[in-house]
């Protein structure tokens, strides 16, 4: 980048150079390819965490907001939500699944298995919230 300091008489007309310079800034780019216009600024790593850090702050938000509405709403009991959420699972495990279970990975799969057993029969009111939860 050039710089100049001049000096300019009544008409506008240049009447001397009183400095000059130039500088050369770094390169922000730190795997620079300009022929096929791809590079990644130094700054990448901090900007991706910040944006991890971001999302799952949002998504903890949501999760308390909703369920803070589902217990306001009645679809969930309690004020623990760790440990509201273990009693209904646990519920849910017991009514539909007995004590053991055929299919594997149950605590990943129960969620899915509710909405689906809620399309056939009528489902408590904690079944409800726990699946509305689980969409958050």
């Amino acid at each position: 980048m050039g710089w100049a300091v001049v000096k300019k008489g009544r008409g506008n007309e240049l009447l001397e150079v009183v400095k000059l310079g130039s500088h050369i800034f770094e390169s922000v780019l730190d795997s620079l390819d300009i022929e096929k216009g791809k590079g990644e600024t130094k700054n990448t790593d901090r900007r991706n965490a910040r944006q991890l850090c971001r999302q799952y702050g949002r998504r903890r938000q949501r999760k308390n907001r909703l369920f803070n509405s589902l217990k306001k709403h009645g679809l969930i009991t309690g004020d623990d939500k760790g440990v509201v959420l273990s009693e209904i699972d646990a519920q849910i495990r017991a009514k539909y699944f007995g004590k053991v279970s055929a299919i594997p990975a149950v605590e990943h799969t129960m969620p899915y298995f509710i909405r689906k057993a809620g399309l056939d029969s009528k489902l408590e009111l904690s079944e409800l919230g726990r699946t509305i939860y689980h969409l958050a």
